[in-house]
């Protein structure tokens, strides 16, 4: 057997399966430091069969599971926008989860300490696999970025091309029960000051009090906290209208579109414009 040192993990290349094949040196909460080359960590990502992405921010967050469209193929994360020089940290866990069984997790913070991405490898590649994906990215903890003391980022705001509309809470709940009850897709998507995720879905379910809405589809799911949403916003995109969910200070917290196609286009048109009639302010 060799044994690698540095900043990899250490490496018994010829062990069995059946061994322990990576050895991490973590901090004392078991945590793996990671590099914060993200076009490295994506490209990492992508040898998995699937990975699970969740963005979020203080009053909504989102998660999708990206699949290979061909086996041995790379994934296609280009659904997730992620700019290469966004400031902040990130480390990784070799800890199975209880309600998943995935072998760990990936945690992105910003400057201000924020936890703004995560990403959990499927429970097929088990434990052994995450390690094998982790191994380029890990650093030793004496070289883990030390914490810088900053604000966050600006989040998103509204641009210029926006205009404000009368609209209820209730509006938005009752467009995305609409989409449930024909089973037809709609475009979710959620962005933070160092990233974006847009994902299509089919709701199979929207549940929602005077707190929280909370939507599930096929690989997707949406939590947003009604009480930071101040406003709603139609944005025109490439000739489609989006309908924004506006915060605090002009912030943008979720947007709702049409899926793609002109059917589908029809559709949220219909459904929009009916929504915006129907729980006007």
């Amino acid at each position: 057997m060799s044994r690698f040192y540095g900043a990899s993990p250490v490496t018994f290349p010829t062990a069995p399966a059946s061994r322990l094949r990576y050895c991490f040196h973590t901090t004392e909460d078991g945590r793996i430091p990671i590099v914060t080359d993200w076009p490295q960590v994506l490209e990492s990502l992508a040898a998995m069969p699937s990975v699970c992405i969740q963005i979020r921010h203080a009053y909504a967050r989102m998660s999708a599971r990206v699949r290979a469209s061909e086996p041995c193929l790379p994934l296609d994360l280009s659904p997730l926008k992620w700019k290469a020089d966004a400031g902040g940290h990130a480390w990784a866990k070799l800890e199975v989860c209880s309600c998943c069984d995935s072998p760990g997790r990936l945690c992105v913070f910003n400057t201000a300490g924020q936890e703004y991405l995560q990403f959990c490898p499927p429970a097929s590649i088990q434990a052994q696999g995450w390690a094998g994906v982790l191994a380029p990215l890990a650093l030793l903890p004496e070289d883990e970025p030390a914490p810088v003391e900053a604000a966050g980022p600006d989040h998103p705001v509204l641009s210029d091309a926006a205009g404000m509309v009368s609209l209820h809470c209730n509006g938005l709940i009752q467009l995305l029960l609409a989409y449930a009850d024909l089973e037809e897709p709609l475009a979710l998507a959620m962005r933070t000051a160092e990233a974006s995720l847009i994902r299509s879905l089919v709701p199979d379910s929207v549940e929602f009090d005077d707190f929280q809405l909370t939507v599930r589809g096929d690989d997707c799911g949406f939590v947003l906290g009604l009480g930071g949403v101040r406003a709603f916003a139609i944005e025109e995109r490439q000739g489609d209208e989006w309908l924004l969910a506006v915060g605090p200070g002009a912030t943008v917290l979720a947007e709702v579109g049409p899926a793609e196609g002109v059917r589908s286009r029809i559709i949220w048109q219909t459904l929009l414009h009916k929504a915006l009639h129907d729980h006007a302010v």
